[in-house]
């Protein structure tokens, strides 16, 4: 079984992330953010940023109720954690403890998977969730990814046009 990575006290490191933000698309040239984020490492020594909101103990909900709330198995839960997708806590028993925050969370994760994302580029897109910020980088692959599903979509479009024909002639011939 793989290691799981978890945040325990004092593997966390504290920072703030400067950035700069482009056009928001209201005729503003791009703004200066500061934030406060926070790294933490898995136990495989992978650093890995996650918002400080993943650290924090707000009120402890476990690995059942979070599967539970946002429809997806502990053990999908358990491979996010490995591949650094979901941070919880632990408790002193060495329990994991998520926020409430880990439902919309995992759902945005879900969703990312469902658009045809690996988990290494769904790692890599997180903080700009967590953040508000982009880089040039994290830019550039939303817009390729967007791109990608763009032509996913019209492929399909084209497929269901065609399914469409071929219905409405099985239709015109009858039984």
């Amino acid at each position: 079984m793989a290691a799981q990575p978890s945040v325990r006290p004092g593997d966390e490191r504290d920072g703030t992330l400067n950035a700069q933000a482009g056009n928001r698309g209201d005729g503003s040239d791009g703004f200066g953010v500061r934030c406060h984020v926070t790294y933490a490492k898995t136990s495989r020594g992978r650093e890995v940023q996650v918002s400080r909101r993943d650290v924090e103990r707000k009120e402890a909900v476990r690995i059942g109720e979070i599967a539970r709330r946002s429809g997806v198995s502990a053990r999908a839960l358990r491979y996010y954690e490995e591949q650094a997708l979901l941070v919880p806590g632990r408790s002193p028993g060495g329990q994991r403890e998520y926020t409430e925050d880990a439902v919309q969370r995992v759902r945005a994760i879900q969703q990312l998977y469902a658009a045809g994302l690996p988990s290494r580029r769904i790692a890599e897109l997180l903080p700009c969730m967590d953040t508000d910020t982009t880089t040039d980088h994290q830019r550039a692959m939303l817009r390729a990814e967007r791109d990608r599903i763009r032509a996913q979509i019209d492929e399909l479009t084209a497929t269901l046009a065609r399914l469409d024909e071929l219905v409405d002639a099985a239709d015109r011939r009858g039984p």
